[in-house]
């Protein structure tokens, strides 16, 4: 159990709390089977803290120190982590399901059996971290370093790993039945089999890697119309566009080139799984739009600065590689009254060019 006085000084708020960490360095704090649930903790030094089987379910422990903390068994289901460093921690056994850990530090963290259902994991730092055995389906792992990550036998079936870097890391007996795999980074990974479909696939060394490893390509739209802020942002649109329409990530934006004083070239990045759909895609969007590129041209143009301030009003979700569709698709909706008179336009042509 706890020790009550840690607990009394946990109350206290994050500010005292770090402050007396300081004072006492040598003290280990005991705060076992604690009940944590929606607590404040954001910021807090928590580093070597004994928190097993504590319940901190919607803790918020954004940009805490976790460092080498104790978490066996934890409950930590839809806390915000973000950021936080739990580097070296043991979270064997511990409930992360839904919890938010964009950009956390989890490097050389024990996660064993740890359950990750649907949790936000951008971008983390998951390097050398053990998961053996633990549950990662439906978890969205887009740009996360999980090289040389122990991951034999975890579950990670309709998880996102778009441009996820598994370097060295240990494949063999995960279950990757429709996982997300665009763009990932698989160099010397070890696998000696994967489970699909309740099947053993076996293969020999190196096998893996050849078989998976997604070979980007580059598509180029030309579009009749001068570069200007219409053209820069129209390569953003219609890659998200493109990603609603096919239900995934399945293509980025690259950048854009003016070609000539009416000539403007978006490029694009495909993964190698659906090029040639992505591909037609693309050019019904490219002939859509250069059929209305003299209505597009002539189009009153916007106030100074509308096309920067709505993407500024965008926020986080402002972004080619889109991760939940279907929210990003709502958000769309909302917002749709906010966008500049042009990008309505560009907007409206794409979606009935795309339309099933």
């Amino acid at each position: 159990m706890a020790n009550p006085e840690h607990l009394a000084m946990l109350a206290q708020g994050v500010e005292a709390w770090n402050k007396w960490r300081e004072e006492n360095p040598a003290v280990t704090q005991d705060l076992r089977q604690a009940r944590l649930g929606k607590t404040h903790l954001f910021g807090a030094n928590l580093s070597g803290a004994n928190l097993s089987r504590a319940y901190l379910g919607m803790a918020n422990l954004g940009n805490a120190n976790l460092c080498m903390a104790k978490l066996r068994g934890a409950n930590l289901s839809g806390a915000n982590l973000n950021g936080a460093n739990l580097s070296g921690a043991n979270l064997s056994l511990a409930d992360l399901s839904r919890a938010d850990l964009i950009d956390a530090n989890l490097c050389g963290a024990n996660l064993r059996q740890a359950d990750l259902r649907a949790a936000k994991v951008w971008s983390a730092d998951l390097t050398r971290v053990d998961l053996n055995g633990a549950k990662i389906s439906h978890a969205d792992l887009i740009g996360a370093n999980l090289s040389g990550a122990n991951l034999r036998q975890a579950y990670l079936s309709t998880s996102s790993l778009i441009s996820a870097n598994l370097s060295g890391a240990d494949l063999s007996g995960a279950y990757l039945d429709d996982a997300n795999l665009s763009g990932w980074i698989i160099k010397d990974v070890i696998c000696t089999h994967i489970m699909q479909r309740g099947q053993r696939i076996d293969f020999a060394p190196g096998e893996f890697e050849k078989k998976y490893t997604w070979l980007e390509s580059v598509a180029e739209v030309m579009l009749r119309l001068p570069l200007s802020d219409l053209t820069l942002y129209a390569g953003p649109l219609m890659a998200q566009a493109v990603n609603q329409a096919h239900g995934q990530a399945v293509v980025q934006f690259k950048g854009v080139e003016a070609l000539s004083d009416d000539t403007t070239s978006l490029k694009f990045v495909l993964f190698a799984q659906a090029q040639e759909e992505i591909k037609a895609s693309l050019h019904r969007l490219e002939e859509a739009i250069n059929n209305q590129a003299p209505a597009l041209a002539a189009h009153a143009p916007d106030e100074p600065g509308d096309i920067i301030k709505w993407r500024n009003s965008w926020g986080p979700s402002w972004s080619p590689v889109v991760v939940d569709l279907q929210a990003a698709e709502a958000a769309l909706v909302r917002r749709f009254s906010m966008l500049p008179p042009s990008l309505q336009t560009l907007w409206q042509i794409m979606q009935a060019a795309l339309k099933p």
